[in-house]
């Protein structure tokens, strides 16, 4: 994870393994390459992908674990094929989306931070270079001495 957009890189995929549960249930985990960030891991579970395979697969909601590097999802052994196409999907489909949505808006609020930062940095040397011009001044002109009497 990083707050620099110019070095924002995708989520991908590293590893999944099923775990067996009951009977014909499995659990499958993915391994994502890093912690995702919070509005990938929005978008991830807020997919419109459909599932298509057993009621237990169509109805299970892929999990995250705290970490955030393991995704889980509940399945039956028919679907392990088509839930690890559908968790890559989604894994591009987020990545997708925070490219094209959260990055520009990222880089947008940089640079316009940076040009704030430049416009009081201009400020500065300006402020400063007009004093320097008052000491040359007065390092020009007579010493004249100071009037205190009003």
């Amino acid at each position: 994870m990083t707050d620099d957009p110019n070095q924002w890189e995708p989520v991908v995929r590293t590893d999944r393994k099923p775990q067996l549960g009951h009977g014909s249930r499995a659990t499958l985990v993915v391994t994502l390459s890093r912690r995702p960030e919070a509005e990938w891991l929005q978008r991830f579970g807020s997919t419109d992908i459909p599932k298509h395979g057993s009621p237990t697969f169509e109805a299970a909601k892929a999990q995250v674990d705290t970490v955030g590097t393991h995704v889980s999802l509940a399945i039956e052994d028919e679907d392990l094929e088509a839930a690890a196409r559908w968790i890559d999907a989604v894994i591009d489909e987020a990545n997708q989306d925070y490219a094209g949505r959260v990055v520009p808006a990222q880089r947008a609020a940089a640079e316009g931070k940076q040009a704030a930062q430049d416009a009081l940095d201009r400020r500065r040397l300006d402020l400063q270079a007009r004093l320097d011009q008052l000491d040359q001044l007065d390092q020009q002109a007579p010493s004249q001495p100071v009037d205190q009497s009003t």
